[in-house]
């Protein structure tokens, strides 16, 4: 990891920080380097630090089931042909174990009887990164990680021993704030920049990543019977971090740094330029697969005509859609074209850089809730459960960097018109959906539309757990989002997983799993594992 310049942000103090490997390398032996901080300054870090690293699995899972390549750009190697190698994607690994041992240190410096809000917030967190390495990863370090010189080479736990472990770690953490007494324990305060402060919330996330855990382990013999969640219930608003960002070096929202402007916005970075839609995903919107002007004008510049590509196709001539001033031209970019972006609140995915990060949005939540219904590991309507997850797909699109529902949108008209426009369409209209494989393709379907251009490892592991939204084998690119160059092996011409980095088989050698391959091996709930 190169991490120069981390940040964190309490009350109205801007605290630099330097560091090699993470945030605060607090942890850190080097006598060279900083021995001691509080919980108050490492937690607010360790959370930015977080909303940084969904957008590395992001923009990994975004390459392969939303994203071409734009004509004029090069070096797209491994991410035509899927042949990953132990070089690729290390931060997803390397990163989240950093992480990791920032909450760590929160934990272990926090007073059980004054800090155990600062204590339960970071397990759940932990328990957050832990559920996405084993999710890509399969088996990893879970019992024995990040838990400095005792452990240096921590041995790797089965994927159903980590998703038991992250469930008891959940629920600890909501029985320890439910059992502080009113007043009696240090307060997050400014320290907490995902929810500031709202301990139900915390349970509210907390249940929402049991609630996936259970999901995801579904048929899968990891869990005996269903699941029990505190009353707080589930999120019903996006998960979001904002340290404030603002428009400095390193301290602007990750998302649109890597995919609009650097702070300088003297032009939109090649992230920006070289990305574009496939055509596979824009058949959910133009009307090839489902209507959906509004979610598709919120997301796409120049909607309708969108200039999409097939992954590994060489356009000639080039495709990138250019429009006057350089700021902008991201397709998935809806404001106002070489504008000055220091103040830019638009709506969409890219909404400004001071635009908060999501880490789980509210239609993540509910449609999770209503694959669970269907499956029968939670009670409720499945069908309104549904709904709610389009109307806050809605909600998150039509939202400024500000968090406020733009003026003249309205999410929940909108999400009925999406619904009376497909209403023969069982992708939408959930009672057509008569069989459980039905339900369950609307439900991921929707999915995949809601984290088009913001949570794409999502997608791509629901992709590999469900099969959904269906492709053709050697289709055309309205058909199949599969690279028109890939190397893979599989039936499907897809990978199977990420490989481990390779400083693990340098330090830890005897512990990481040989033999693991990118087109013959597949984590626990891929439905291709054999």
């Amino acid at each position: 990891m190169k991490k120069i310049i981390k940040y964190i942000f309490t009350g109205a103090s801007v605290l630099f920080l330097a560091s090699c490997n993470n945030f605060l390398d607090v942890n850190d032996p080097n006598p060279n380097s900083a021995t001691s901080s509080t919980p108050e300054l490492v937690l607010p870090q360790a959370i930015t630090y977080m909303a940084n690293n969904f957008v590395t699995y992001s923009d990994y899972g975004r390459t392969i089931v939303y994203i071409a390549n734009a004509g004029g750009y090069g070096g797209w190697g491994t991410q035509f042909t899927y042949d990953y190698t132990n070089a690729s994607f290390n931060g997803m690994f390397t990163s989240v174990y950093d992480n990791i041992l920032d909450f760590n240190y929160v934990i272990n410096n926090s007073d059980a009887s004054s800090g155990p809000y600062f204590i339960a917030a970071s397990n759940i967190s932990k328990a957050y990164l832990f559920m996405n390495l084993v999710n890509e990863y399969n088996d990893v370090p879970f019992t024995e990680a990040s838990k400095g010189s005792d452990y240096l080479t921590p041995k790797y736990d089965k994927p159903e021993d980590v998703y038991r472990g992250i469930v008891t770690m959940l629920d600890e953490a909501i029985a320890q704030i439910k059992a502080v007494p009113q007043g009696s324990a240090k307060l997050l305060g400014p320290a907490d920049v995902l929810f500031k402060g709202d301990m139900n919330k915390w349970i509210q996330f907390a249940n929402t990543i049991k609630l996936k855990l259970y999901v995801f382990a579904h048929g899968k013999n990891i869990f005996t019977g269903n699941p029990s969640f505190s009353p707080e219930g589930f999120i019903t608003d996006d998960a979001q971090v904002n340290p404030g960002y603002q428009k400095l070096d390193g301290k602007q929202n990750p998302w649109w740094n890597r995919h609009h402007s650097d702070f300088n916005q003297s032009a939109q970075i090649a992230y920006g330029r070289q990305y574009i839609p496939n055509t596979f995903t824009l058949q959910f919107y133009n009307g090839n697969k489902i209507t959906d002007e509004g979610r598709g004008k919120a997301t796409y510049r120049l909607w309708p005509n969108v200039a999409t590509n097939f992954m590994g196709n060489a356009p000639t001539p080039d495709n990138l859609p250019t429009i006057g001033g350089t700021l902008g031209s991201s397709p998935f970019y809806i404001g106002t074209p070489g504008a000055s972006t220091g103040g830019v609140n638009t709506i969409g995915t890219l909404k400004g850089l001071a635009m908060s990060q999501p880490i789980m949005l509210a239609a993540e939540s509910y449609l999770l809730q209503a694959e669970a219904m269907v499956n029968g590991i939670i009670s409720g309507d499945p069908a309104s459960t549904f709904k709610s997850g389009i109307e806050a797909s809605f909600k998150y699109l039509y939202k400024g960097a500000d968090n406020a529902i733009a003026s003249g949108k309205n999410p929940v008209q909108d999400a009925a018109k999406y619904i009376a426009d497909n209403s023969t369409s069982p992708l939408v209209n959930f009672a057509l959906a008569s069989s459980t494989a039905q339900k369950i393709e609307a439900i991921v379907t929707q999915k995949f539309i809601a984290h088009n251009n913001i949570g794409g490892h999502i997608a791509w592991q629901d992709f590999r757990r469900t099969g959904y939204p269906s492709i053709v084998l050697n289709g055309s690119s309205s058909q199949t989002f599969v690279s028109t160059k890939s190397n893979a092996t599989t039936v499907d011409r897809l990978p199977g997983r990420v490989l481990y980095p390779t400083s693990e088989f340098t330090l830890n050698a005897e512990n990481v799993p040989q033999n693991v391959t990118v087109f013959g091996s597949y984590v626990f709930y891929d439905r291709r594992n054999k």
